[in-house]
This record gives structure tokens, sequence and C-alpha cells, in this order.
């Protein structure tokens, strides 16, 4: 078996099971932030922290080897 068809079958499970994900989450949830309320799908507030998470932690790395590579 080649290469090429382990990675479609890796992609085809991750989007199988990124499909579940958002159809078991549909349900519409408050959102209160300081002053503001509104209602998004619970999908939708899962892939915003997720999202903010994976950009907090590229920030950090980025951070740490700039601070490497200008230690003298």
């Amino acid at each position: 078996m080649s290469r090429f068809w382990v990675q479609v079958g890796i992609l085809v499970g991750v989007l199988v099971l990124l499909s579940v994900l958002i159809l078991q989450n549909v349900t519409m949830v408050v959102v209160s932030l300081l002053f503001w309320s509104f209602q998004l799908p619970l999908i939708v507030v899962m892939l915003l922290f997720f999202l903010g998470g994976f950009v907090v932690g590229i920030l950090v790395m980025a951070l740490a080897q700039f601070k490497r590579a200008n230690n003298p």
C-alpha cells in the first residue's frame, strides 16, 4: 500500500470524526462576554476556543525561539 493511500485514509477518518463532532454539537448556547450576550452553536464556540488556543501556542513558541536565537 502506497503512502498516498495511507494519507487519504487518515484524511477520510479525520473528516468522518469531524463530521460526527459537528453533528453532535449543533445546540445553541448563550455566550456572555462583559456587556454582550449572544447565541452561537456549540461547535462554533468550541472551534473559536480551539483556534484561540492554537494561536496562543504558536505565539508562545515563536517568542521562545526568538529569545533562544537572540541569547548570546
